[in-house]
């Protein structure tokens, strides 16, 4: 799939020198649960834009042609505009605290954009570290092909020392956690429906392998 990095907008920023993580942050959100000693990702279907705090969008469509074209699916879509800017900023900030895990007094007026860009990156970076050290996670960077996932099975070294446990689990802030962009990554499907179907099914059927052939299951420690 090497030779089709050059059609991904990522890989052309890359080739032409451009360190987009410079400008833009791709994120999950992940919960952990340490009585159960387990974790799972959190998805959200709704999306959301605020912009300069005074336009807020929130809907459900999807950047596609289901979701666009206007003769598919049914989509609905809320927009919030305030010149006051109250709502959005209030809005954001909450938000922020959740994904940060950060006080609810806590006062984000002093703090600058590149700051708080800074902040993101350095607590989704720390809680997929900490994921990674608890649980075998998939998706995960560390897994390029459908062939490696026996191999991540097999020698992805988590740590058993319940002590140990307790205290990574202690350290996890907010559920804010990278995004894993190079997970099959030197996979490559036509989008053509045949090819999304061959994904798909080649994923179910590696994670069935996966899960199968594991102790316990792939999101859960010990």
């Amino acid at each position: 799939a090497r030779e089709f990095e050059n059609l991904t907008l990522l890989g052309r920023l890359q080739n032409e020198g451009v360190n987009w993580q410079n400008y833009i942050q791709f994120a999950g959100l992940r919960a952990f649960d340490k009585a159960k000693d387990a974790t799972e990702l959190i998805y959200v279907h709704s999306k959301l834009m605020i912009v300069d705090d005074k336009q807020v969008i929130i809907g459900s469509a999807n950047v596609n042609d289901r979701s666009l074209n206007g003769d598919h699916d049914s989509e609905v879509c809320v927009r919030y505009q305030d010149d006051s800017g109250d709502f959005g900023k209030t809005l954001r900030e909450n938000i922020w605290k959740i994904f940060l895990g950060v006080e609810n007094d806590a006062n984000f007026d002093d703090i600058s954009i590149p700051e708080w860009f800074n902040a993101f990156r350095s607590r989704a970076v720390s809680n997929t570290n900490i994921a990674n050290q608890l649980f075998r996670v998939v998706p995960n960077d560390a897994i390029h092909t459908f062939e490696d996932l026996p191999f991540y099975r097999d020698n992805h070294i988590i740590e058993t020392d319940q002590n140990i446990r307790n205290n990574l689990f202690d350290q996890v802030q907010g559920v804010i956690a990278d995004y894993p962009l190079q997970f099959l990554k030197d996979e490559w499907y036509i989008a053509t429906f045949s090819g999304c179907a061959g994904i798909f099914n080649n994923l179910v059927d590696s994670l069935d392998l996966f899960r199968t052939t594991n102790a316990t299951e792939w999101d859960e420690g010990m």
